[in-house]
């Protein structure tokens, strides 16, 4: 087996994950303008575009402005979401002058025409949730796995009127929709028929689905067999003990041997090293493998605007130019 790669499935390789929306604290309110993103979609020297940077965005609504979780990640955190909330993740992705409206503005301004790969995060359907709100006139209970089948593929047909609609405002734009995410980080027995009901109904808008899993975490060796056209190793390295290096390097040998992607995690405020650890360890190990990257909302700016080298390493990272950095 081998590492997957973009080229194989004709994609663009380095996919910045966007979170959006609230934070699962509710301390920070996030929404990507043009400015957040150009430094991430571009790579800029003095304010001047450069070179492309990242080959696309995946965006994800963590928690909605009523507090109530979108993503898998808050389970176990407040209040299952509604389909209020998942209302508003939709209304907040495609609002005017952020978040998808910004990047295919963005995208415009990419040089040799590079296109800009878009992946919209799917929200999860909490089992707990027993009155999620109206479709079509009946009360969804997502203790029936039916009502979460059809409350996914809801989201689905909306993002995807929604973007081709948007995507008709935007004239030049280099966007393409690629597909949808799922990042809970493992499937349960009732996520499985789940994840192959929505794979089907992916697949016929003719686009892809990801699953971004944890260190080979519950059925991601099945994963393939369910529908899923990638899917991503996160390694969940902290850069600090027990795991060290070595963690990663058998993350690494895992996703080759499985076929997977890899995911690069970076997180200043448990280690400012995280992100660069990786860099050094992708750089030897699967430089060349599909990866995705979930830094913290905004990072990329904040490196750009402070003229941290980090910026310039993570470009060199993506383009394949990367030399180690000593630690």
């Amino acid at each position: 087996m081998a590492f997957l790669t973009a080229s194989e499935l004709g994609l663009a390789n380095h996919v910045l994950h966007c979170p959006y929306l609230r934070s699962m604290n509710g301390a920070e309110v996030r929404r990507w303008s043009v400015n957040e993103l150009r430094p991430a979609v571009m790579y800029l020297h003095q304010n001047e575009v450069v070179d492309s940077f990242f080959g696309g965005l995946l965006f994800e609504a963590d928690t909605a402005w009523s507090g109530e979780g979108v993503s898998s990640k808050t389970l176990g955190f407040g209040r299952p979401g509604s389909l209020t909330a998942w209302q508003q993740a939709l209304d907040d992705l495609f609002l005017p002058g952020f978040n998808m409206d910004a990047a295919l503005q963005v995208s415009r301004q990419r040089p040799f025409q590079k296109l800009l790969d878009i992946w919209v995060a799917l929200p999860y359907p909490q089992p707990a949730q027993q009155a999620f709100g109206l479709l079509d006139g009946r009360m969804l209970n997502f203790r029936v796995q039916e009502d979460r089948i059809t409350a996914l593929k809801w989201w689905v047909d909306q993002v995807v009127t929604r973007y081709y609609a948007l995507s008709q405002l935007v004239p030049g734009h280099l966007g393409v929709l690629r597909g949808f995410a799922w990042t809970k980080s493992s499937l349960s027995d009732e996520d499985e028929a789940l994840a192959s009901a929505i794979a089907k109904h992916v697949h016929a808008h003719g686009l892809k689905l990801m699953w971004i899993q944890n260190y080979v975490s519950g059925k991601a060796l099945s994963g393939y067999n369910m529908g899923f056209d990638l899917i991503l190793m996160r390694p969940t390295y902290l850069g600090i003990p027990p795991r060290d290096e070595k963690w990663v390097r058998y993350a690494s040998m895992l996703a080759e041997a499985y076929r997977f992607g890899m995911t690069m995690w970076g997180e200043e405020r448990i280690n400012p090293r995280q992100i660069l650890d990786l860099m050094n360890i992708g750089q030897a190990d699967f430089m060349h493998a599909y990866q995705t990257y979930e830094l913290p909302y905004s990072r990329i700016l904040d490196w750009y605007v402070r003229n941290d080298p980090l910026y310039v390493y993570l470009y060199a990272y993506t383009k394949g130019a990367f030399a180690k950095i000593p630690g």
